[in-house]
């Protein structure tokens, strides 16, 4: 059995057989669904932090216990929330992520780190910041290699103050196989690698353009192969092999164009990436493409796409998809989940061919993420 093979079998196993958590977060308080592995029925759990802004949560893997919530709420501001009773009570971080020069507009991104170091996460912030706690969520430090960096600090500050809002480092993908490699992506300066605990950082920017394309709205690295990358910028959907340096635009066979905030991988197959387009006109409207939403599925790394709209709205839906808001379990038939801005999400058990509504009349969604409880 080959690594691939047995990375596979790790998934099936750990998954399967468990109950599922669908955690959204949205612009008015987080919600939680529950569901076996068969997916027909969502029981809810919340709202958590009615009213409160929510901008990310996710289940730690390494416990299937702890919960961290990256909220911005009138009693306590900008920090994060730490539940481990499923939302019974979340408690404030004792010293959230904090810039004595910058005030945050939010945190906007948190990650359990390595499962070799139970109780350390990373949180990226806007405008753009690392951080790492090292207690399970209840404090956390600056990791100054980062936020420090000259390199970074000179691509941050150089941005207008009107792109402020828009600042954000998003996406932290840490190595599996070694807790020490961490890549990150960031609206407005790309992206960068770490090979040494975030001490020190490498520019993976390479033949990407300073406006368009080193504006990636989403990054992330293959379940099976941590050193394929993919990004949706900008100027459209990218991939890198680490080593290679050089992104390869695999996006521009898409007839109806690759602009877009989200993408998602299959965690079987390296070859195979979903992504929700929007409209590229000048305006940049932010609606799908003449009011019929549709997912684009590349079975051949971008070579050729085919459309999947089957069960959407044929005409006069007017939503898009943000950046962390298009997801996949790890369940044996892979399941596609998609929040939209009308406060929907839909759901495909059979690789996008069909969709179903599972979630109707929420807030605006943030963000989604999949988790998993092994009774």
């Amino acid at each position: 059995m080959n690594k691939i093979q047995e990375q596979k079998q790790a998934i099936e196993t750990n998954t399967n057989k468990a109950e599922i958590l669908l955690l959204v977060s949205t612009s008015k308080g987080g919600f939680i669904y529950y569901s076996n592995p068969d997916r027909l029925v969502w029981e809810i759990n919340g709202p958590h932090l009615l009213g409160s802004i929510i901008h990310h949560m996710v289940l730690d893997p390494r416990n299937n216990k702890t919960i961290l919530m990256a909220a911005k709420t009138k009693a306590n501001g900008v920090t994060i929330f730490r539940t481990t009773n499923f939302g019974k009570t979340w408690k404030p971080a004792e010293n959230p992520p904090h810039n004595d020069k910058v005030k945050f507009a939010h945190i906007f991104r948190i990650v359990p780190g390595h499962k070799s170091e139970p109780g350390v996460w990373y949180a990226g912030t806007s405008p753009q910041g690392l951080f790492r706690s090292s207690d399970d969520g209840k404090t956390w430090d600056s990791v100054d290699g980062f936020n420090e960096n000259k390199e970074i600090l000179k691509l941050i500050k150089s941005q207008s103050e009107e792109l402020l809002k828009y600042q954000k480092l998003h996406s932290i993908l840490i190595n599996p196989e070694d807790k020490n490699h961490m890549i990150i992506g960031m609206a407005h300066g790309g992206v960068f690698e770490s090979k040494d605990y975030g001490e020190s950082w490498i520019n993976l920017n390479y033949n990407l353009s300073d406006s368009d394309n080193q504006n990636p709205y989403c990054l992330l690295s293959h379940p099976l192969n941590h050193n394929n990358l993919f990004q949706q910028n900008q100027a459209g959907i990218y991939r890198l092999k680490l080593g290679q340096k050089k992104w390869k635009h695999i996006g521009n066979a898409l007839d109806i164009g690759d602009f877009g905030f989200s993408i998602c991988l299959d965690p079987y197959d390296e070859n195979k990436i979903w992504t929700f387009p929007m409209a590229g006109t000048d305006i940049w409207s932010r609606v799908c493409p003449n009011g019929q939403p549709a997912v684009y599925c590349t079975q051949n790394n971008g070579k050729s796409w085919y459309r999947q709209d089957i069960g959407f709205p044929i005409w006069n839906a007017w939503f898009s998809v943000l950046s962390r808001c298009m997801i996949t379990d790890n369940l044996k038939n892979t399941g596609l989940y998609l929040g939209t801005t009308s406060g929907s999400v839909w759901m495909s058990n059979n690789g996008g061919n069909n969709w179903r509504q599972i979630l109707a009349h929420l807030p605006k969604i943030y963000s989604l993420e999949i988790g998993y409880i092994n009774h």
